[in-house]
């Protein structure tokens, strides 16, 4: 029980100190902003990337994100399954999400 204190007690703050680095506030909807910065400064990644640079957010939290973002055109996979890469949409001016 002990060992599970400290463990909670670490991935906690872990999250803190990802939220102080990326000026994200902590809160309601904070998990969500530190996976849109992430994907705002990386033009094509994977799940395991998101997942290895915010390990305090679990890979289902991470996934419920880029589903939101590909439903509303900002972000497109290439391929399925364990290999998908992600990659930034541009609009028509040639900007990213």
């Amino acid at each position: 029980r002990r060992q599970r204190q400290m463990c909670i007690r670490d991935r906690y703050q872990r999250f803190s100190q990802q939220l102080q680095q990326t000026s994200v506030h902590s809160g309601r909807g904070s998990k969500t902003a530190l996976v849109r910065k992430f994907v705002k400064q990386h033009p094509t990644f994977q799940i395991g990337d998101v997942c290895k640079a915010l390990p305090t957010i679990s890979r289902e939290q991470i996934r419920v994100v880029l589903r939101t973002l590909r439903d509303d055109k900002l972000i497109e996979a290439q391929g399925k399954g364990r290999n998908a890469r992600w990659k930034k949409v541009t609009n028509k001016t040639g900007h990213g999400a």
